[in-house]
């Protein structure tokens, strides 16, 4: 469920999540665009993005309630920062309500929005977001794991960052834990973060335990990176299982 503007971008958007196999719920505004981002990526892979949020900021709670019965079947509820703080309160609620999972991506990070993890089952975010939600700065594993102790007793029940090439570190269950990533040739981090979040997403919908489902995010992130722009990049689940064959993984 997102808000688009009367634009040719949200006709690619709607074209793009067909192709995908999603029935995007769409709400239309006049007021703005449809958001994008602008992404600067160097030689390393490493990117620099700017967010214009556009018509993500005129997406209201009274939308999702409006679409509460299809969206009541879901099995994982997944929103950011990218909408309303009011909005992702109502994510969470209707997640609670239908007694599914809920999970924030806390991106793009905003110190004011540290409360909205409060009551998520899973919030994700990336290091420098954990560093502004944490208020520490990070230098080690042992400043990660300091930092999502820090986000946990912000409200959220567990917590990830995802680590770039160093993969992702987890608080769940008390425990902390540090997932290695896979080596890949990187030509263009854009997007990788959000490939986890819906591999993590769509593998807890199927019914795998957090620390696994994380893992395997961990694979589709960085099968992202080795392709050009976001949702190109995109690794399916047949691509997915295929890597973990060639590597062995799918034996652990």
């Amino acid at each position: 469920l997102a808000s688009v503007g009367k634009d040719d971008a949200a006709n690619e958007a709607r074209t793009a999540l067909a192709s995908a196999g999603v029935v995007p719920l769409l709400v239309e505004t006049e007021e703005a665009r449809t958001g994008n981002a602008s992404v600067i990526v160097d030689e390393m892979g490493e990117n620099l993005i700017a967010v214009q949020l556009g018509a993500n900021l005129h997406l209201e709670p009274h939308h999702l309630a409006a679409e509460a019965d299809r969206l009541g079947g879901a099995k994982v509820y997944v929103t950011q920062l990218e909408v309303s703080d009011a909005d992702v309160q109502a994510t969470r609620e209707m997640a609670d309500e239908a007694e599914a999972i809920s999970i924030l991506n806390a991106a793009p990070a905003r110190l004011e929005a540290r409360e909205a993890v409060a009551g998520f089952d899973i919030v994700v975010l990336n290091r420098l977001e954990a560093e502004l939600f944490a208020e520490v700065g990070i230098q080690s594993l042992v400043d990660v794991f300091a930092a999502l102790r820090a986000i946990k007793n912000l409200g959220a029940r567990s917590v990830i960052a995802t680590l770039g090439e160093a993969g992702a570190a987890i608080l769940h269950d008390g425990e902390t834990r540090h997932l290695e990533a896979p080596s890949v040739e990187t030509v263009d981090g854009t997007g990788a973060g959000d490939a986890f979040v819906g591999a993590l997403a769509a593998l807890l919908a199927g019914g795998m335990e957090l620390e696994d489902a994380a893992r395997s995010a961990c694979l589709c992130g960085a099968l992202a990176t080795t392709g050009i722009g976001a949702r190109t990049s995109y690794a399916d689940r047949e691509a997915l299982e295929r890597f973990e064959k060639e590597r062995g993984l799918d034996e652990e």
